[in-house]
C-alpha cells in the first residue's frame, strides 16, 4: 500500500519546516551588531539560533611572556547566570563544543577525538570531554588540554572555537 502525505504551505512549493526569529531590541541583538566587542554575558539558542564565539588571544602573549609551558589540566567553563535556568528556558543536557579548521569547517576539539579513542567509545569519550549540564554546579564543563597545549605550541591554528 502507498500512501503520499504532502507537504505544502498552501503554495506550489513543498515546505518541510519555516522558522523566524528576530532578536530586534534584545542584548542579542546588540551583541549581533558587534561582532568584535566583547561581552560579559553571552547568549546561546539551539537549532541554528545564536551560538557564541570563544577565543583565547593571550596565549600566545602568554608563550612569548614565559617560554615552552606543559599544560596539566586546562577545562573551559560556561556558568549559567542566575534565574535563568527556570522553564520554559530550561538548559539544555549538553551543549556542543567544536572549532573551524583552516577551510572554516567545523571540526572535533583534539581532546574530544583523544578521549573517544581512549575508550574505544564515542559515548564514554564525550563523557569524559564534557559538554554536560551539571545542575548542582549551573555550568557546563570540557576537558580541553590538548587543545590549548597544541595552541601554545603553535601546532594548531585557533580559527574559531564555537
Amino acid at each position: 500500500v502507498l500512501v503520499n502525505f504532502p507537504i505544502t504551505n498552501g503554495g506550489m512549493f513543498p515546505v518541510t519546516s519555516t522558522v523566524k526569529r528576530s532578536y530586534a531590541g534584545t542584548p542579542i541583538q546588540e551583541q549581533l551588531n558587534n561582532p568584535n566587542k566583547q561581552f560579559d554575558v553571552t547568549y546561546i539558542q539551539g537549532l541554528a539560533g545564536v551560538r557564541t564565539k570563544i577565543e583565547f588571544p593571550h596565549l600566545k602573549k602568554f608563550k612569548e611572556k614565559i617560554g615552552s609551558a606543559i599544560i596539566n589540566k586546562a577545562e573551559l567553563v560556561v556558568p549559567i547566570s542566575s534565574g535563568t535556568d527556570v522553564a520554559p528556558f530550561s538548559p539544555l543536557q549538553r551543549i556542543a563544543l567544536y572549532r573551524k579548521d583552516i577551510a572554516k569547517q567545523r571540526s572535533q576539539i583534539s581532546d574530544q577525538a583523544i578521549f573517544q579513542a581512549q575508550f574505544n567509545s564515542a559515548d564514554f569519550g564525550d563523557f569524559a570531554f564534557g559538554g554536560y549540564f551539571n545542575a548542582t554546579q549551573k555550568q557546563y564543563v570540557y576537558v580541553i588540554t590538548n587543545y590549548i597545549q597544541q595552541i601554545l605550541d603553535g601546532n594548531d591554528e585557533d580559527y574559531g572555537t564555537y
